[in-house]
């Protein structure tokens, strides 16, 4: 899983959602940690601001791809 902290609105329901506990909210924005996440997906469906999304990419708008890792945090497996 991937966050777009632009998109990020923190509000605290991929933590709550997370199976895992492996969602915190850290200086008001989701952070994944990778050693956690299992890449369930369930954060994906209830985030609604759409700033999670899987590690292939798919969801991603046209506006956020290419963006560098500092936009973008990843979680558990990290996209080629």
């Amino acid at each position: 899983m991937m966050i777009v902290e632009k998109k990020c609105i923190s509000c605290g329901a991929c933590v709550i959602v997370c199976p895992f506990r492996a969602i915190k909210l850290n200086g008001g924005r989701a952070v994944i940690d990778g050693n956690i996440c299992t890449g369930c997906g369930k954060c994906v469906s209830k985030c609604i601001a759409r700033a999670i999304t899987d590690d292939g990419g798919g969801d991603l708008s046209s506006e956020d791809r290419g963006r560098d890792d500092k936009e973008i945090k990843y979680g558990g497996r990290r996209p080629e």
